[in-house]
């Protein structure tokens, strides 16, 4: 656990910013506040935070088969640090499919 000091005075607002998070990580806050009468500890709350964009991602592999020219293969791994839900399989997915009907409509092939 990582603590942080932050001093207000005067009854000031204070904020505080944590900085270098993981994409799509949970992390768990408390706070604690005192003065010269006492303290007082807040209970625990979550938040995580956004997902990001996959790192470590292998390019695609694709294949035709040479007896259809209307079917494309395509291969692919999971990224090694998916930085999100694996949902994110999916959107490559439709991403690089309508990358490749774009690519063929180019080429004047029916799919």
């Amino acid at each position: 656990m990582n603590y942080l000091l932050i001093r207000c005075r005067n009854g000031g607002i204070c904020s505080v910013v944590d900085g270098d998070l993981l994409p799509y990580t949970q992390y768990n806050y408390s706070i604690m506040a005192s003065n010269s009468v006492g303290s007082v500890t807040s209970g625990w709350t979550t938040a995580t935070t956004r997902e990001a964009e996959p790192s470590q991602l292998a390019a695609p592999i694709c294949q035709t088969n040479n007896n259809r020219l209307d079917t494309i293969q395509l291969f692919w791994t999971s990224p090694a640090i998916p930085n999100g839900l694996s949902m994110s399989d999916l959107i490559a997915y439709i991403e690089i499919y309508l990358y490749l009907v774009s690519l063929l409509q180019n080429m004047q092939l029916n799919i």
